[in-house]
C-alpha cells in the first residue's frame, strides 16, 4: 500500500512540480518496494523444502522478471496511447515541445499502476484474514 501511495503521488506531478517533490514521491515508492521485496522473498523461500530452494529462487526471479517485462510493456502501451489521444495523431516516441502530452500519458500510467498495486494489496489482505480465520478455527477445535 505504501508503493500504491507513492505511485498515486507520482501521478500528481506536472511541469511546475519541484525536483524535491519528485524525490520525495520516488522515496515513498522505494520505501514501499523495500518493505515488500524482502518479506515476499522470505515467504516464497520458506514454503519450499530445502532441496528445492534453488528451483524456488529461480522461479521467483523468473516471475519477478516477467512481471517487470509485462509492466513495462503495459506502461509503454498506455503512455503512447494516451499521448496519441492528447496530440490527436498516432505517436510512438516523445514529441518535442509537447511535454503536456507526455505528462498526461504518464499520469494515466501511474494511476493504472496504483490500481494494480492496490488490487495486489487488497488480495494479500484478504488472504491474511482468511489464513488468520483458519488458524483461529484450528486453535478453537
Amino acid at each position: 500500500m505504501v508503493t500504491s501511495l507513492g505511485l498515486l503521488l507520482m501521478s500528481t506531478l506536472n511541469e511546475q512540480s519541484s525536483v524535491i517533490s519528485m524525490v520525495i514521491f520516488i522515496a515513498v515508492m522505494s520505501l514501499g518496494n523495500g518493505l515488500f521485496q524482502s518479506p515476499n522473498n522470505s515467504l516464497v523461500m520458506s514454503t519450499v523444502p530445502k532441496d528445492k530452494l534453488g528451483i524456488a529462487g529461480s522461479v521467483n526471479a523468473l516471475v519477478r522478471n516477467l512481471g517487470m517485462v509485462c509492466g513495462i510493456a503495459l506502461a509503454t502501451t498506455i503512455l503512447y496511447n494516451r499521448m496519441s489521444y492528447k496530440i490527436g495523431y498516432h505517436v510512438t516516441d516523445y514529441v518535442i515541445g509537447r511535454n503536456d502530452a507526455f505528462i498526461y500519458g504518464m499520469k494515466t500510467v501511474y494511476i493504472t499502476a496504483t490500481v494494480i498495486c492496490m488490487i495486489g494489496g487488497i488480495l494479500t489482505f484478504l488472504r491474511l484474514i482468511k489464513t488468520k480465520a483458519k488458524l483461529t478455527k484450528t486453535q478453537d477445535s
